[in-house]
């Protein structure tokens, strides 16, 4: 999408282009559909100049709205997190028609034994990566990512986990935790909705097997 990137500034693929890079281990294993269509969407470039859309410090930074991508955010046109889609299509929508696709839901974590707030699989935990939805069975191209010290298990059999930030990300050239990296983009300022006043903005991501390399713009 060259188009946004030259809007944002966005023409070359150096990393003097951006100002972190949060790296991301994927789990085909646990949640083979969630990955198979984030990295098509980061492949095609359908994240290139997204922002992040929501954030709640301590809780989570949600982004991947890849409608609103040409529009600013915010406006009449485009209300930031309403619009997404699967970028494979798993029998559900029209499948003629890409912007109605959405994927199954995928859960590999279990409370064991039940009612004692023991977890045990893929799940939500600081620095995990989610898939937003609006439902089951909803997951679109949104997602979200689990902030430093939030626990937030009640999302746990509702919620995708399909990845973790790994410690091996940047920031301003100097390595940095993934889950610190998380923490920096939640303390982002935000109006009363919980939308950001400046947004970081994801610049490109790039896959290399199951690692994904997302390359940020902090405000």
């Amino acid at each position: 999408m060259p188009e946004i990137k030259n809007a944002l500034g966005l023409v070359s693929e150096s990393s003097e282009d951006w100002d972190a890079t949060l790296v991301i281990e994927l789990n085909p294993i646990a949640a083979p559909k969630a990955v198979e269509s984030f990295k098509n969407h980061a492949d095609h470039g359908r994240y290139d100049g997204i922002a992040f859309h929501r954030i709640i410090d301590g809780f989570m930074v949600q982004g991947g709205d890849i409608e609103c991508a040409t529009q600013p955010l915010g406006s009449a046109e485009c209300s930031a997190g309403t619009g997404g889609y699967s970028a494979i299509w798993y029998g559900q929508g029209l499948e003629t028609d890409i912007t109605t696709w959405s994927m199954p839901d995928e859960f590999d974590c279990t409370e064991s034994p039940e009612g004692s707030g023991q977890w045990m699989g893929t799940c939500h935990v600081p620095g995990a990566l989610s898939m937003a939805n609006s439902g089951p069975n909803t997951g679109g191209s949104q997602f979200y990512l689990v902030d430093k010290d939030s626990t937030p298990s009640h999302l746990n059999g509702k919620h995708t986990v399909f990845g973790m930030a790994t410690d091996d990300s940047t920031y301003l050239g100097s390595s940095v935790g993934g889950i610190e990296l998380i923490d920096m983009l939640s303390e982002s300022p935000t109006d009363d909705g919980d939308k950001p006043l400046t947004p970081p903005y994801i610049h490109s991501i790039d896959i290399d097997g199951d690692i994904a390399r997302m390359h940020l713009i902090m405000p």
